[in-house]
């Protein structure tokens, strides 16, 4: 649409230029044409003056030729007289003058057949320079029809190229309201599909609403169950003092529990120079992981990033992820990212345990773990496999799973519950449960 605009602008700018050229034109013909009529009027007048002025000089000498001959005559015929009366010598006289009068007369005759004929040579030049404008003036009207001829032409191209780039301006903007046409009736469709769905926001909300309703009763019959919970706990405490003879027996379960433990860990994997496999987590694609991947492949090592296999004897993470905490527990060497650095700078793998940290037993050996119900509704709502997740973690610790109260060392519970529930029990929030994986290997 923009360059569709863009170019009918251009046509619009071209057009007025043409048009203006056009005018300028028209002015420059028709002062053209004035000057050529100045010119050749200019030229007129002055071939009748010049006319008039030979015709008055013309008729002056006749009349002057005129007034001589007339009083040449009169002179003879008073000289005719005089010599009559004088007698013959007088006629003698008389003759000798007539003659040289005559000839006086001839050359008078002469000099002014000179003199015409003179004028009548300054006439044919004078109509020689009109004919010669004349033609000028020819050629010039020639040139200026042969002109007008020539940008006539170049202005009908003009029109022409006008014509039709209107007329495609014109196509265009029809295709441009048939565009705005369409685009009005999916507009107008987007609407009412905004309207429909703002209309079943607003349904769900009421649902929402609905649902916030029922959530307030299920959360005031909760407060209820949990009002029960804490008294059957109170019975709980009660029984405390029954099962204080059982405690005696508990802790010399308790030492022969801690007897195994000193045992060395099975899954502890033996490294050994040759069999560095190297597992990297908690790193994001970059630089930085490729230059730590291609360090630990120089110093002889294997790397995995992504995947936990069996193989992996040792974990560099960044931060604290699923993966580091799965190392730890089955005994796996946690390393700092310095060892690598440190290592490639001596040419080798430097000695662990100067860099990392691992544990030779099972955490949870023997342990039995119980969870409230607080727990399994939080679990719910944080993460559908978090439950599991923590299940997975005490099994890899070597711990396992019983009712609540049947003898529980560690209980889960919710963040807001409160932890001396049992005071025989250890209690653990989720947050808390990493923490303690993630010291492991600290002491």
């Amino acid at each position: 649409m923009e360059k569709w605009k863009t170019e009918i602008e251009e046509l619009d700018i071209k057009l007025q230029q043409a048009q203006v050229e056009k005018s300028r034109f028209q002015e420059q013909c028709a002062s053209l044409q004035s000057e050529l009529e100045k010119s050749q009027s200019e030229a007129e007048d002055a071939i009748e003056r010049l006319r008039a002025e030979k015709e008055a000089e013309i008729n002056k000498l006749r009349s002057e030729k005129n007034l001589e001959m007339e009083k040449l005559a009169e002179e003879k015929d008073a000289q005719i007289n005089s010599v009559r009366a004088e007698g013959k010598f007088a006629l003698m006289a008389e003759r000798d003058s007539n003659q040289l009068l005559k000839a006086e007369m001839q050359a008078s005759q002469q000099t002014f057949d000179k003199r015409q004929q003179d004028f009548l040579s300054q006439i044919e030049g004078l109509k020689e320079m009109k004919t010669d404008a004349l033609n000028e003036l020819s050629t010039l009207k020639e040139q200026y029809q042969q002109n007008t001829l020539e940008k006539m032409a170049k202005i009908d191209e003009l029109k022409s190229l006008v014509s039709s780039q209107q007329e495609g301006l014109t196509q265009q903007q029809q295709k441009l309201s048939e565009m705005e046409e369409e685009h009005g009736r999916k507009l107008a469709g987007k609407i009412q599909e905004i309207s429909e769905l703002q209309s079943r926001l607003e349904q769900q909300a009421e649902t929402q609403q609905q649902q916030l309703t029922k959530i307030s009763e299920l959360q005031s019959r909760f407060e209820q169950l949990a009002e029960r919970e804490r008294l059957k706990l109170s019975e709980l405490n009660a029984s405390h003092e029954r099962e204080m003879a059982a405690k005696n027996k508990r802790i010399d379960e308790m030492q022969a529990l801690l007897d195994r433990q000193m045992e060395p860990c099975e899954d502890v994997v033996e490294v050994t120079q040759r069999n560095r496999i190297i597992l990297l987590t908690g790193y994001k694609e970059g630089s930085e992981l490729n230059e730590l991947k291609e360090a630990i492949e120089v110093l002889g090592g294997t790397v995995r990033h992504g995947s936990f296999s069996s193989d992996v004897t040792h974990c560099i993470a960044q931060g604290r992820t699923a993966k580091l905490l799965k190392a730890l527990l089955k005994g796996i060497w946690v390393m700092d990212q310095s060892w690598i650095s440190a290592s490639k700078s001596s040419g080798g793998f430097l000695n662990e345990q100067d860099y990392g940290r691992r544990i030779t037993k099972k955490p949870f050996d023997g342990m039995n773990f119980s969870v409230t119900r607080g727990f399994n509704q939080e679990a719910e709502k944080r993460n559908a496999q978090l439950l599991k997740i923590c299940r997975s973690f005490v099994k890899m610790g070597g711990g396992k799973f019983v009712e609540l109260g049947n003898n529980s060392d560690y209980i889960f519970i919710a963040k807001k519950e409160h932890s001396n529930q049992l005071a025989r029990v250890q209690s653990l929030t989720w947050e808390g449960f990493l923490e303690k994986i993630e010291s492991l290997g600290r002491e």
